[in-house]
């Protein structure tokens, strides 16, 4: 008798030693932005199973705005997120261009891949120019992350 007690226990504590897992399906528009779950390292896809929590769910697409946003599941969850259009801003005429220069590289071709030299730039547009161009560092890479901070600059050199 005592032994079946212990067989019954056993079984419980392995049942319960499975963890629940609940889906996540986010409907975006548009259809092909990226989706990006920023806090754990499974890359997304439509019914990704994930445990009860907190997930910082991270969408973005080329001329649109990026919306970063967390949710919790404990359930199974279809969240539809739509994307707005960039507005864009005509620039004044430009007086001169930020003249861009890099510190790794001599010929030109190496110089349009390596980071631009932003130490002229106040800390403040600095750390606000990176801020904005990360994401396209997290999703295309570090071409298109330095290509984004130089139109961040030459956008800066407009307003001056």
């Amino acid at each position: 008798m005592e032994e079946e007690g212990i067989e019954r226990f056993t079984k419980d504590t392995k049942t319960a030693a499975k963890t629940q897992t609940y889906s996540l399906t986010i409907g975006v528009t548009p259809r092909d932005a990226a989706v990006k779950i920023l806090n754990i390292k499974p890359k997304y896809y439509d019914g990704i199973k994930l445990e009860r929590g907190d997930y910082h769910i991270y969408v973005v697409k080329d001329g649109y705005k990026p919306v970063s946003r967390w949710i919790n599941i404990k359930q199974n969850e279809y969240i539809n997120i739509a994307l707005e259009k960039n507005i864009e801003i005509p620039v004044a005429q430009k007086t001169s261009p930020v003249k861009i220069q890099s510190t790794q590289a001599s010929n030109s071709s190496l110089a349009r891949t390596s980071k631009p030299d932003m130490s002229s730039l106040p800390q403040t547009e600095r750390n606000a120019i990176e801020k904005v161009c990360k994401p396209q560092e997290t999703f295309y890479g570090p071409a298109s992350y330095y290509n984004c901070i130089r139109e961040q600059m030459n956008a800066l050199q407009g307003y001056r």
